[in-house]
């Protein structure tokens, strides 16, 4: 069975919908004029429905799941806590403008979530955020362990 995301049928509708414009055109229905423009903003709105959906559907990278952790195991914590223990895990620095903007999918995505203390933005986890890093982890090992009872016969 063939399983697409809707990015996947985004693009194959607009696709078509180019394609039948390349049609109309060939055989004289539309002048390449009125073809440009449609075809234009046909790439504009998929543009804008690829951003939009790309991302809800990707899943957490490493260092976003890094993140999560960090911000898991200090507790509510500024950016610049989190940065100094991620880049501890990490064993390289992270620019603070990549650190903000992590942190800032993160929130988004209902991961986090931010309060002003002051001038200071703290982080914390959410219930979602706990939930991700524990399948993250649940998952990542399984694959080096075997089920209870499994002699690997």
């Amino acid at each position: 069975m063939i399983k697409l995301s809707i990015l996947d049928i985004l693009l194959l509708a607009s696709g078509v919908v180019l394609g039948a414009l390349i049609v109309d055109v060939i055989s004289g229905d539309l002048d390449w004029k009125g073809a440009m423009e449609r075809g234009f903003w046909i790439v504009i709105i998929f543009t804008i429905l690829k951003y939009v959906f790309r991302e809800r559907e990707e899943g957490l990278s490493e260092r976003q799941l890094i993140l999560l952790g960090v911000v898991r195991d200090l507790g509510p914590s500024p950016s610049f806590q989190i940065s100094l223990e991620a880049q501890r895990r990490l064993g390289k620095p992270i620019s603070i403008g990549s650190l903000f903007k992590e942190l800032h999918k993160l929130v988004r995505k209902g991961f986090l979530r931010t309060s002003k203390d002051g001038q200071r933005s703290t982080y914390q986890i959410t219930e979602e955020g706990s939930a991700a890093v524990e399948e993250h982890i649940r998952s990542f090992t399984s694959k080096y362990t075997r089920p209870s009872g499994d002699l690997g016969v």
